[in-house]
C-alpha cells in the first residue's frame, strides 16, 4: 500500500474511532456547564472541525446540521473508501481467460524454477557430505597406515636387536 493509502487509511479510521467517542460522550452536549451556560454550540462547532477539518461558519454545513446525522454520513463514507481500499485488489484480477492462462503458467513455472533450486541445493548438501566423508576416511587410513609402518618398524628394530 502506497503512503497516500495509508494516510487515507489512518484519517478514516481516526475519524470512525472518533464518532464511537462522540456517541458515548454525547448526553454531556446537552447538560449545562458549571457556569449554568449551556455548551452545546461550542461542542458543536468543535465536532464540525475534527470531522471535516473546517469551522461551522463554512458553507459546506447545513443550517439544520445535528452532530448525529453528519457522524453517520461520514460513517458511510468511510466505509466507501475502506471497501475501495480492500476490494480494489479484487477488480485488478484478470478477466480475460487467455491472462488467466498465462497467469497461471508463470505461476507453475515459478514453482517449477523453485523445486529445481531446491533439488540443486540438496545435490550440493549431499556431494559436500560424501566428500567430507571420503575425506575422514583418508585420514582414517592414513592413521591406519602410520601405526602399521611405526609398529612394522619397531618390530624390526627390536628383532635385530
Amino acid at each position: 500500500m502506497r503512503v497516500k493509502g495509508k494516510i487515507y487509511l489512518a484519517i478514516v479510521l481516526s475519524t470512525l474511532l472518533y464518532g464511537g467517542l462522540y456517541d458515548a460522550t454525547s448526553t454531556f452536549d446537552h447538560e449545562d456547564n458549571l457556569f449554568g451556560q449551556s455548551d452545546k454550540q461550542e461542542h458543536t462547532r468543535m465536532d464540525r472541525v475534527a470531522i471535516y477539518g473546517r469551522s461551522s461558519d463554512q458553507k459546506e454545513f447545513p443550517v439544520n446540521w445535528t452532530p448525529h446525522e453528519d457522524v453517520t454520513r461520514q460513517d458511510t463514507k468511510a466505509d466507501s473508501l475502506l471497501s475501495t481500499v480492500f476490494w480494489s485488489q479484487k477488480e485488478r484480477a484478470p478477466s480475460c481467460p487467455v491472462q488467466r492462462v498465462v497467469l497461471v503458467l508463470v505461476l507453475v513455472l515459478v514453482l517449477v524454477l523453485v523445486l529445481v533450486l531446491v533439488l540443486v541445493l540438496v545435490l550440493v548438501l549431499v556431494l559436500v557430505l560424501v566428500l567430507v566423508l571420503v575425506l575422514v576416511l583418508v585420514l582414517v587410513l592414513v592413521v591406519v597406515v602410520v601405526v602399521v609402518v611405526v609398529v612394522v618398524t619397531s618390530a624390526v628394530v627390536v628383532a635385530a636387536v
